[in-house]
């Protein structure tokens, strides 16, 4: 199937139609009073919104305790988790490159407890 190439004119002929098409179409009327009708609308969401639901008095009381609890479960579990964790052996491939390169640095233990 060939297709025929547009030029420049009737591409311009194309649109020239289609926007005089576009005048000739009527305008929308609104049912009478639909801004009103829109604006009350409105005005019921936002009195909605902008009313405080109603919570318990202990939820009220906790609200500001929850941003210090936070701080102290993520530190403790910060503790835990470096507690826990063992200090690279030479057995595996940081240690054996850190021994390579003379990366290896004392336990923390050392430091804190000054034991060599």
């Amino acid at each position: 199937m060939k297709k025929r190439k547009r030029n420049h004119h009737d591409i311009e002929a194309e649109v020239q139609k289609t926007l005089q098409s576009l005048g000739q179409i009527d305008k929308v009327k609104p049912k009478p009073f639909f801004f009103t009708r829109l604006q009350h609308r409105l005005d019921l969401v936002l009195a909605q919104k902008s009313t405080p639901a109603a919570s318990p008095i202990w939820a009220q009381i906790l609200r500001p305790a929850w941003a210090p609890l936070l701080i102290v479960i993520s530190i403790g579990v910060g503790i835990l988790i470096g507690y826990k964790s063992a200090p690279i052996s030479r057995n595996t491939a940081a240690g054996v490159l850190g021994e390579a390169y003379d990366l290896n640095a004392p336990d923390l233990t050392q430091y804190i407890l000054g034991v060599e």
